[in-house]
């Protein structure tokens, strides 16, 4: 048996989430959080990591924890 990939989805809407694991739930093992961890560390369980973005703010603080 192949090991999914975990696949960390940051999206504040969950509209890519939703879109996505219909998709490729086969290939992936998705979760979701808030855009911003609190804990960085817990993000390093994942394999991928996706920050989606819908406006300004959320791209100047993803800017800010990179």
């Amino acid at each position: 048996m192949i090991r999914k990939e975990r696949v960390l989805v940051r999206d504040n809407k969950k509209v890519f989430l939703k879109m996505f694991k219909r998709k490729f739930k086969d290939e992936f093992e998705f979760s979701e959080d808030s855009f911003l961890l609190k804990n960085e560390e817990e993000s390093k369980d994942f394999d991928r990591s996706i920050f989606v973005i819908y406006e300004k703010s959320e791209l100047i603080d993803f800017f800010k924890i990179r």
